[in-house]
């Protein structure tokens, strides 16, 4: 007679097969959340864009050359974007679809809304001070003007389609090869 503590257990395949529920949220709370957006704030602070430049003169008096080197460091802000912030916490689907899906989560409403309204305030204040392309920011935060353009008959009047018979529609079709 064996004893049944000393075999070990087997599982059964159901332990091999993929969770159905689907993955375990990557951020487990609302305050992790806003902790990872303020980390993000403070790298795009901390971090800004530089560009460098250098020149080079080579002026000559008096028979002696000289040789100055000048190199000069043009430091960039950088704007808040939910795309940097979804690579900077490694979310790796679109800021919507994030959003979609967390909002009923407690506590997410709030904070993915306060997210959204210092982003787009901080890029807003970048473009009236001149930082950031105006019709950029205007386009990300749907602030950009739309241009509808009517058609009408003549005179102003309401465009009328002419009415097209069954026959009209055929030749329509043989003369466009369909």
């Amino acid at each position: 007679m064996t004893d049944e503590s000393s075999q070990p257990k087997v599982k059964s395949f159901v332990h091999r097969i993929p969770n159905p529920v689907g993955r375990p949220y990557k951020i487990k709370s609302s305050q992790e959340l806003w902790d990872k957006f303020v980390a993000y704030c403070d790298d795009v602070e901390n971090d800004p864009w530089q560009q460098k430049t250098g020149s080079n003169s080579i002026a000559g008096g008096s028979g002696k050359s000289t040789n100055s080197m000048r190199q000069e460091v043009r430091v960039f802000r950088r704007a808040y974007t939910l795309v940097g912030f979804c690579a900077f916490c490694g979310i790796v689907q679109k800021w919507a679809d994030f959003k979609r899906g967390n909002l009923k989560r407690p506590g997410f409403e709030q904070v993915i809304t306060q997210i959204e309204n210092v982003v787009m305030a901080q890029q807003i204040d970048g473009a009236m001070l001149h930082q950031f392309d105006s019709s950029i920011v205007a386009r990300l935060n749907g602030l950009a003007d739309k241009h509808i353009q009517e058609v009408t008959g003549k005179d102003g009047e309401d465009f009328k389609f002419p009415k097209l018979s069954l026959d009209d529609i055929k030749e329509l079709q043989k003369i466009n090869g369909l």
